[in-house]
């Protein structure tokens, strides 16, 4: 067996000495690791920075006299487009081919909507003219007014219900003082009765013949 010997103070000092050497060489190696980690990061950021971001698309903008939609048969379904007379309108079919809505602008701006039936007649129309206030017509088969609907510019409301040849026989209104009217027609639209209620609650009735004499006043 080896004898142990004690090691010397000298000795010990040197061991120290080297073990502090090798300490300080891998620390400074460590400083230069991070330093070189920092650069690289500071580099990046400013890359990042700096770097010019792309535009934002801009909104695509479809420009066209008119355009047509089509279903998965082919079918022309729905067709929007512009008209020379100024006019806008858009129109919307079922399977069939037959025209079923339809909304636009005449040619002065007004805006019209219009429902058709399975056999593509116009049956009902809603129209807000500028000069005017706002109307609806309820056709017939035939394509002829039947009733209407209307609300004029001072605010007072119409029911104008028409025979076959789309003349006005009674027409029942409220006027813009708050005083309700009816008015009955003949054929040719001349008035034969008008019936209304005063504001002081009065009733008042009034009978035409076909000359427009008054034939009975009550009260």
């Amino acid at each position: 067996m080896p004898s142990y010997r004690p090691e010397t103070y000298e000795g010990l000092c040197a061991r120290l000495a080297n073990v502090e050497e090798r300490l300080a060489t891998a620390n400074r190696r460590l400083c230069l690791v991070t330093s070189g980690w920092g650069v690289a990061v500071a580099i990046l950021v400013t890359m990042v920075l700096i770097t010019p971001r792309a535009a934002s698309p801009q909104p695509t903008i479809l420009r066209a006299h008119g355009v047509e939609l089509v279903d998965s048969a082919g079918r022309l379904r729905m067709q929007l487009g512009g008209h020379p007379d100024d006019s806008v309108s858009l129109w919307v079919f079922d399977a069939s081919g037959q025209r079923r809505l339809g909304f636009g602008t005449l040619p002065l701006g007004d805006p019209r909507l219009e429902l058709f039936d399975g056999s593509g007649r116009s049956r009902i129309w809603l129209l807000v003219p500028s000069d005017r206030g706002p109307g609806i017509g309820i056709t017939d088969t035939t394509g002829r007014i039947r009733l209407g609907l209307s609300v004029l510019p001072d605010g007072s409301p119409g029911i104008s219900l028409r025979d076959a040849a789309e003349q006005p026989r009674l027409n029942l209104s409220m006027l813009a003082d708050g005083t309700p009217h009816m008015s009955l027609s003949d054929g040719k639209g001349r008035i034969r009765l008008q019936q209304t209620v005063r504001l002081d609650g009065d009733p008042r009735v009034v009978l035409y013949d076909a000359n427009d004499r008054v034939l009975f006043r009550a009260p």
